[in-house]
């Protein structure tokens, strides 16, 4: 009987400590996604963008909130999306304040640049400063 009630706590001890060690979720931001960008390049594997000029910033805040200025063709201003965003090292999903549906995407780093995948079309970004002043003023 002596043996079963030490058998007994052993087991309890060892479910015990196994319950204080869970490790606790990173759900921090890669610091790789954080900052300011202009989309520099636009490769699609299976379809044409019309001969339309696209122009996309984004900005990543460490407090997990993004926003995106587009402008399709030359003439015209920035729409502007804001939302919240969720990341781990590979993938991002970004929650619209809008109310577009969620989206997620695929992402890595490349040298200074940040590579967005988004089925088969890759976008590249070019880290800025800062939101450039023009394109601020130009928001619809």
């Amino acid at each position: 009987m002596k043996g079963i009630k030490y058998l007994a706590l052993t087991i309890g001890a060892l479910l015990l400590l196994a319950s204080c060690s869970k490790s606790k979720k990173d759900d921090s931001v890669p610091s790789a996604l954080l900052g300011s960008w202009e989309i520099t390049n636009i490769a699609v594997k299976s379809a044409t963008i019309g001969g339309e000029n696209v122009d996309v910033f984004l900005t990543f805040t460490s407090d997990k909130k993004f926003t995106e200025y587009q402008k399709l063709g030359s003439a015209g201003r920035y729409a502007v999306y804001n939302g919240t965003f969720k990341a781990s090292k590979s993938s991002i999903t970004r929650h619209f304040d809008d109310g577009t549906p969620d989206k997620t995407y695929k992402w890595k780093s490349e040298g200074d640049n940040l590579i967005i995948i988004d089925g088969d079309m890759e976008q590249t970004f070019a880290p800025v400063e800062a939101i450039p002043q023009a394109v601020l003023d130009s928001t619809e």
